[in-house]
């Protein structure tokens, strides 16, 4: 899956502040330790608009999460899965009301690779990138057909890498900083695509 989450302190039980008043996505609340936090999750693309600054802080928490990488196609063979959208966490990043608005690019998840006979199967798509307030991770790598090895993640703050095919070669696709290598794929007893 991917999303953003936004988190902004709209009240708590010790100050006497008030949280930011902000608009975009599916916004909820909950609270923690006496503290009632906003969340706005981001499942597609979109705004995050900021009216005005509470009096306790000027930042946000933001969780990062970018599309995952498609299956490989297959033919009489074991593909490799597609790797996970990198997830990052950033705390108390610096946000204003002037401007008040965040573009917000959710990343979509990689296509999944073609099957069929002979050389016609092709490797899954790697998935797409997610940015926000100055951040960004990247999507995770494409899982291999029965021949190939994985994809690997498409930038340095890329997810997971795809698994790799059944046959030889079967690497794995390496991952960027936010993710963790794919598995290999086994040849033999009996034969499996890597995650």
């Amino acid at each position: 899956g991917k999303q953003k989450e936004f988190h902004t302190n709209q009240s708590a039980a010790i100050s006497t502040g008030v949280g930011h008043v902000a608009s975009g996505g599916v916004i909820g609340e909950y609270s923690d330790g006496g503290t009632v936090y906003r969340s706005h999750i981001f499942n597609s693309s979109g705004t995050f608009e900021i009216s005005s600054l509470g009096t306790i802080e000027s930042t946000v928490d933001v969780l990062l999460v970018a599309g995952g990488g498609g299956g490989g196609g297959t033919y009489n063979a074991a593909s490799g899965g597609g790797g996970a959208g990198g997830f990052r966490e950033a705390t108390a990043q610096p946000v204003s009301a002037s401007p008040g608005s965040y573009t917000i690019v959710v990343g979509g998840g990689g296509i999944g690779g073609i099957s069929g006979p002979n050389t016609s199967h092709s490797t899954g798509g790697s998935g797409g990138n997610t940015t926000a307030l100055g951040l960004q991770v990247d999507g995770g790598g494409g899982g291999a057909h029965r021949e190939i090895g994985g994809l690997g993640s498409p930038g340095p703050t890329g997810g997971s890498g795809g698994g790799g095919g059944s046959n030889s070669p079967n690497a794995a696709g390496t991952s960027g900083t936010y993710g963790n290598d794919g598995g290999t794929g086994t040849p033999t007893g009996p034969a499996f695509g890597g995650g």
